[in-house]
């Protein structure tokens, strides 16, 4: 199986089934917009965490992803997502990271 794909699918706690459970749980905290739906389950969270709590990953909990920083909950991404999709003046993201320098900024969409 390639190696890709197989990390995408996942195992167990990581599967394609457990981040559809995750999709249910985001549509029972009100995100509807289906373009966040199918982003929540199609990008592979349990990849962005140690592998001792990839199990996790598809929790509605904020996770450690190192460097004293956390992976956001699915709600929050879904729900930040989402707002971001509905106020179409502010679309756009110049920048996202950790350190003061690049704080996530925004600019009126065009």
């Amino acid at each position: 199986m390639d190696e890709e794909v197989s990390a995408r699918e996942g195992i167990g706690m990581t599967s394609e089934r457990t981040r559809l459970r995750m999709i249910e749980t985001l549509r029972g905290e009100g995100i509807d917009d289906e373009r966040v739906l199918a982003a929540m389950a199609e990008i592979p969270r349990h990849l962005f965490v140690d592998e001792g709590i990839a199990s996790r990953a598809y929790e509605d909990v904020a996770l450690p992803i190192g460097h004293a920083q956390t992976i956001s909950s699915p709600t929050i991404v879904g729900l930040m997502t989402q707002l971001l999709l509905e106020k179409s003046r502010w679309r756009r993201f110049w920048r996202w990271g950790p350190d003061a320098a690049t704080r996530p900024r925004c600019s009126p969409g065009s």
